[in-house]
């Protein structure tokens, strides 16, 4: 079993390229949706706004905040244990960057050309607002993995980074999915595979039967 994660600047490609990379290895797609139908769950509504709200330092001391994050890294943890997905964002290249079995991916992709797909995908016409717009998600992402986890999207915890302007779609799918299967002929230190980790019981079952029933579908 192996997971890959997929951390993204606004317009890279990460959603559909970490789709594609799913159905291409036959894998579970985990996305803001998936995470947000489990925090649901635990009485834990709007997902988006935790995930969105800029955390100053008061935050830290904000008990709903502590626990919405606590819940996304078990949650991390939970996917991964379960084996064979793909999670798309949400800092989880920082709680798996550790696993033997666990591929983390960049995408990125120049300002100007994350502009441009953005103006064509979003239906905004002004480049003005369109760069507004863009810059403001990356403060987002980076801020989110920055406050919570620690962690920097320019950091060394990742094992492939793709500019999706150079490496077309389909080629950045190919070059992921061989070297998932790659990864998967080497023989993985057992102590730090994602079989060793030891997850909460009622946190497991929730998320077996939110993807297996995915599966069915």
């Amino acid at each position: 079993m192996s997971v890959v994660t997929i951390s993204r600047l606004e317009k890279s490609g990460g959603k559909v390229i970490g789709k594609q990379i799913a159905d291409r290895l036959g894998y579970e797609l985990i996305t803001r949706e998936t995470i947000a139908k489990i925090f649901k769950d635990y009485g834990i509504i709007n997902f988006k706004q935790t995930y969105e709200t800029p955390n100053g330092i008061w935050d830290y001391y904000d008990t709903f905040h502590a626990a919405s994050i606590g819940l996304l890294k078990r949650l991390h943890l939970a996917f991964a244990h379960y084996g064979n997905v793909v999670i798309v964002g949400r800092g989880s290249f920082a709680t798996l960057k550790d696993f033997s079995n666990v591929l983390n991916v960049r995408l990125w992709a120049p300002f100007d050309v994350r502009v441009k797909r953005y103006m064509d995908t979003m239906n905004v016409n002004d480049p003005v607002e369109a760069e507004k717009l863009v810059k403001e998600a990356d403060r987002t992402r980076n801020a989110f993995v920055k406050s919570w986890f620690n962690a920097r999207t320019d950091s060394n915890d990742f094992d492939l980074v793709i500019n999706t302007d150079v490496v077309p779609m389909e080629e950045s799918v190919s070059l992921i999915v061989d070297t998932v299967h790659s990864m998967e002929m080497r023989k993985q230190d057992k102590s730090k595979s994602i079989d060793s980790i030891d997850v909460d019981p009622v946190l497991e079952r929730a998320v077996n039967e939110l993807l297996s029933a995915a599966a069915v579908k």
